[in-house]
């Protein structure tokens, strides 16, 4: 999981946006279960472990240009005990791809995720953001999301 200096400077950085994050950024070595739909996490959702490799094998395949994880608006720096902490929250996973929305949710498996599908989404739709990859041409963006 990201270093909790590096995210504050990731926020300085950028107008106070909330970035986009790598997987490894959000999923490597989180174990907090809740950091991203918490709804469904004692819905039979997979574990923080199992998505991280799930999204990192979608990742490789060569339709996909990049998968981020948007950043909830409920993440926060604490301090705890005289230390910062930072409470680390996902809103939606986002890829770019060079696919259909149909195609994608046949290997993306919604259902096993819990999710409640993937939408189509614009590079506007994520103006409140910061740290977004370059979009080639022709891909596009598509959201995973849960409510």
């Amino acid at each position: 999981m990201i270093d909790t200096q590096k995210f504050k400077k990731m926020i300085l950085q950028d107008a106070n946006k909330l970035p986009f994050l790598t997987l490894d950024e959000f999923f490597a070595e989180n174990t907090d279960e809740y950091a991203i739909a918490p709804n469904q996490c004692d819905e039979g959702r997979p574990s923080l472990t199992e998505m991280y490799q799930f999204f990192g094998e979608i990742e490789k395949n060569p339709a996909v240009e990049w998968i981020r994880v948007s950043v909830h608006c409920d993440t926060q720096i604490i301090e705890k005990n005289g230390t910062e902490k930072l409470e680390l929250y996902g809103d939606t996973v986002v890829i770019c791809a060079n696919e259909t929305a149909e195609n994608l949710e046949k290997y993306t498996r919604c259902d096993w995720l819990c999710s409640d599908g993937i939408v189509e989404r614009k590079l506007s739709d994520y103006e409140n953001f910061s740290f977004i990859p370059p979009i080639k041409k022709g891909n596009r963006l598509f959201e995973i999301w849960w409510d």
